[in-house]
């Protein structure tokens, strides 16, 4: 699995990279933080602008990121659970966006309402959701996820200073022991380039996230088309 992830601010010179994104990647990850007004509108907005013509039947492929800056009453240190039920039920019903990325903390409390209330499991419990984790503590809950995404796996290319917590021979040896007892496909992410996304798939990883190897680059369009084409002839025998 190929996931491109955006920056945290969408340029309107991104906006061409994430259409021609659509036609290759596995999922197009939204994770927004800086934005103004009405989180919901803003997203629409950025959907509105993605998907035009032919690219609007690719809508499947987006995810949109939920953590705790997005879900907070007005910066608050405390998740809405009233909001989070807002904006999915906004994006879902709006522009059948049924693809959602929890933070940890946020797909903690998911998973809290979707085992203790009926009436939220019945509600949300079709969604396609994915998490973040930062750790191989895995539980059976997590089947609720359709995959998780861990990192970092390399040196951070969009955030200083954040380094690989284990080696990768640990980090091997975890991911078996994850496919064995669970089967949930874990993702990379962290530092992954087109020099080394293939030793992460060695290790055991379903696929890899992209991120800061395409925004911080002087041409993302031409890199992320360069990262594709080494990514699909590594899977040419």
């Amino acid at each position: 699995m190929l996931i491109l992830i955006t920056n945290e601010k969408i340029r309107n010179d991104h906006i061409q990279v994430l259409q021609q994104s659509l036609r290759f990647v596995d999922k197009l990850h939204l994770r927004i933080t800086e934005y103004s007004g009405v989180y919901t509108n803003y997203i629409e907005n950025i959907l509105s602008k993605i998907l035009v013509d032919s690219y609007n039947e690719l809508k499947n492929k987006i995810v949109i990121h939920l953590n705790k800056h997005t879900l907070s009453n007005n910066n608050e240190s405390v998740i809405s659970v009233h909001k989070f039920q807002k904006i999915i039920d906004e994006l879902t019903t709006n522009f059948s966006i049924h693809n959602f990325h929890f933070s940890e903390e946020v797909s903690k409390i998911y998973l809290s309402l979707i085992q203790n209330h009926e009436e939220f499991y019945h509600h949300y419990h079709s969604l396609n959701v994915s998490a973040s984790i930062h750790h191989f503590e895995i539980e059976e809950d997590f089947n609720h996820f359709n995959y998780l995404i861990y990192g970092p796996v390399f040196e951070s290319i969009s955030k200083k200073n954040y380094f690989p917590k284990v080696s990768h021979f640990e980090i091997q040896n975890h991911l078996h022991n994850i496919h064995e007892n669970f089967g949930i496909p874990i993702i990379a992410i962290g530092g992954i380039n087109s020099d080394n996304f293939k030793e992460a798939l060695k290790m055991g990883f379903s696929g890899v996230a992209i991120k800061g190897h395409i925004w911080q680059s002087t041409n993302p369009l031409e890199q992320l088309l360069n990262f594709y084409e080494s990514w699909k002839k590594s899977f040419v025998q």
